[in-house]
C-alpha cells in the first residue's frame, strides 16, 4: 500500500508540475497579469484530469492493487467535476465583473446569482439527454458526469470534426496556394498608399484643429462695441462648429482608412506566410509533413467512415468494437511481424488510436486557441486578459479528459471496463456517447469541408482578381 500511495502521489506531482510549467512558460509568457490561484486551479486541474488517462493505462498494465486504483479513480473524478461545475463557473464569473471594475461586493453576489443559474441549467440537461435514475439523488458522480459527459462530448466532436478535414487540409502540398511575388508586390503598394491616406487625413485634422483653436482666440480677443463684438461671436461659433463637424467626418474617414490598412497588412502576411509554407514543402521536412498529412488524410478518411456505418447501421448499442483494431494499429502490427518483433498490437489499439486522436485534437486546440486570445483582444481592445481566457481553457480540458475517458471506455476489452463501470454506475448510458459523438463528428466534419471549400474559392478568386489588376 505504501508503494501505491507513493506512485499515485507522484503522478499527481509531477502532472501539477507540468500543468503549471506549460501555463507559466507559455499561457502566461505574453502577459504581465498572473493571479496565483488561477494558475493553481489550471495546474490542478490538469493534475486531476490527466490523471484518468494514466489510470487507464495502469489498468491494463495491471499497475497498482485494484483498491488503489478504485479510490485514485474516485479520488480523481470528484475533484474533477466539482471544480468543474461549482468552481470554475463561479469564479469565472467573479474574475470577468472584477475585471470590468465592479465593486467586489457587487461581483460576489452577481456571481453567486450566475452559479444557481448555470446549477439548474445543467440540471436541466437530464431532461433532454439520457441521464441515470435520481432515486439515489442528484448530487452524485453518476449525475454530474453523464450531464459534463454531454457537454465533454459535444466539445470533443466539435474540434475531431474540424482538426480530421482541417489537418490534412493544412499538412498536404497539394492544396498550398502558390504565390508570386507579384501578388505581394501589388499589396504592399495599396498598403503603402492606404498609409499615405491615413496620415493625409491625420494631418487635414491637426490643420482643422489648429484652425479651430486659432478662431476661439479672436472670439475671445475681439473688441469694440456691443454689436461688433456680437457679429463676431455669432460669426466665429458658426465657423467654430463647422470645423467641428468637419473634424469628426474626418476622424470617420481615419478610422476606416485604418482598418483598411490593417485588412491589407494581414492579408500580405497571410501570403508571405503561405509563400515560407510553399518554399518549406520543397525541403526534406516538408516532405515528411506532407507524407504525414496523406497517413493522417487516410486515417481520417476511417474515422468519418466509421463514424457513418455505425450510425447507419446502429452498432454503438452493443459496444462493438471494442476487440477490432483499427487500420493504423493492423499496419503496425504487419510491420512488427515483418521485422519478428514481438508486440501485443490489440491491447495497445485503442491506445494508438488515442494517439492519432489525440495529434488531431492538439491541431484544433492549437487553432481554437489562436482564434480565442484574438477575440479576448478585438474584447478588451487589443489586451487579452490572461485570467478569463486560463479559466476558459481549464473549464474546455476537464470537459475534453472526462469525455475521452466516456468514450475510450467502449473500446476497452470488456476485463478492462469494470472499474470505470463501478466508480461512473452501470446505470449510464455509455453507448449514447459513442453515438452522439459520431453524430456531431460528422457534422462537425461536414460543416468544416463546406467552409473550407468556400474560403478555398474565395482565395481563388481574390488570386484572379489580383492577376487582372496587374494585367
Amino acid at each position: 500500500m505504501p508503494f501505491d500511495t507513493l506512485i499515485l502521489v507522484s503522478t499527481w506531482l509531477v502532472a501539477g508540475w507540468l500543468g503549471w510549467y506549460f501555463l507559466t512558460r507559455r499561457l502566461y509568457s505574453d502577459y504581465d497579469e498572473k493571479n496565483l490561484l488561477v494558475g493553481v486551479l489550471f495546474s490542478g486541474t490538469f493534475a486531476f484530469s490527466s490523471n484518468l488517462l494514466v489510470l487507464v493505462l495502469f489498468e491494463i498494465l495491471g499497475v497498482l492493487s485494484f483498491e488503489a486504483r478504485l479510490l485514485a479513480w474516485k479520488i480523481d473524478l470528484y475533484c474533477v467535476v466539482s471544480t468543474l461545475v461549482f468552481v470554475l463557473p463561479y469564479y469565472h464569473c467573479f474574475c470577468l465583473l472584477s475585471s470590468n471594475g465592479i465593486q467586489p461586493l457587487r461581483s460576489l453576489f452577481v456571481s453567486m446569482v450566475f452559479l444557481g443559474a448555470f446549477l439548474y441549467a445543467f440540471y436541466r440537461i437530464g431532461v433532454h439527454f439520457p441521464v441515470p435514475s435520481e432515486e439515489g439523488g442528484i448530487f452524485t458522480i453518476a449525475q454530474a458526469v453523464s450531464r459534463v459527459g454531454v457537454i465533454g462530448v459535444v466539445l470533443l466532436a466539435v474540434l475531431s470534426g474540424f482538426g480530421a478535414v482541417n489537418l490534412p487540409y493544412e499538412y498536404l502540398s497539394l492544396f498550398r496556394r502558390k504565390i508570386k511575388d507579384e501578388e505581394i508586390h501589388v499589396l504592399e503598394r495599396r498598403l503603402m498608399q492606404s498609409l499615405e491616406a491615413t496620415v493625409t487625413k491625420k494631418k487635414k485634422r491637426e490643420l482643422l484643429r489648429l484652425e479651430g483653436l486659432k478662431q476661439r482666440e479672436v472670439r475671445e480677443s475681439a473688441k469694440g462695441f456691443f454689436l461688433r463684438r456680437f457679429v463676431t461671436s455669432m460669426m466665429s461659433s458658426v465657423s467654430h462648429n463647422e470645423v467641428e463637424q468637419a473634424i469628426a467626418a474626418i476622424k470617420m474617414e481615419e478610422r476606416g482608412m485604418e482598418e483598411l490598412t490593417q485588412h491589407i497588412f494581414l492579408e500580405m502576411h497571410e501570403l508571405h506566410v503561405a509563400k515560407e509554407r510553399l518554399a518549406q514543402s520543397r525541403t526534406l521536412l516538408g516532405q515528411v509533413k506532407n507524407l504525414l498529412g496523406y497517413i493522417m488524410s487516410a486515417y481520417c478518411l476511417y474515422r468519418l467512415f466509421n463514424s457513418s456505418k455505425r450510425l447507419l447501421l446502429g452498432l454503438n448499442h452493443g459496444g462493438e468494437d471494442a476487440n477490432s483494431p483499427d487500420p493504423v494499429s493492423r499496419a503496425i502490427g504487419l510491420v512488427l511481424r515483418h521485422l519478428n518483433i514481438k508486440f501485443n498490437v490489440t491491447l495497445w489499439s485503442y491506445y494508438i488510436s488515442f494517439l492519432f486522436i489525440g495529434i488531431i485534437i492538439a491541431n484544433s486546440m492549437r487553432g481554437f486557441i489562436k482564434n480565442i486570445v484574438k477575440f479576448f483582444s478585438s474584447v478588451s481592445g487589443g489586451s487579452a486578459t490572461s485570467q478569463p481566457l486560463v479559466l476558459f481553457l481549464t473549464e474546455i480540458m476537464a470537459l475534453y479528459f472526462i469525455s475521452t475517458v466516456l468514450l475510450i471506455r467502449q473500446k476497452l476489452p470488456l476485463e478492462h471496463r469494470q472499474i470505470i463501470t463501478d466508480v461512473l454506475g452501470a446505470d449510464l448510458e455509455f453507448h449514447f456517447y459513442q453515438g452522439f459523438h459520431d453524430l456531431i463528428f460528422i457534422a462537425s466534419a461536414v460543416l468544416t469541408v463546406l467552409i473550407l471549400s468556400m474560403q478555398h474559392r474565395a482565395l481563388q478568386l481574390d488570386n484572379n482578381d489580383d492577376k487582372h489588376c496587374m494585367d
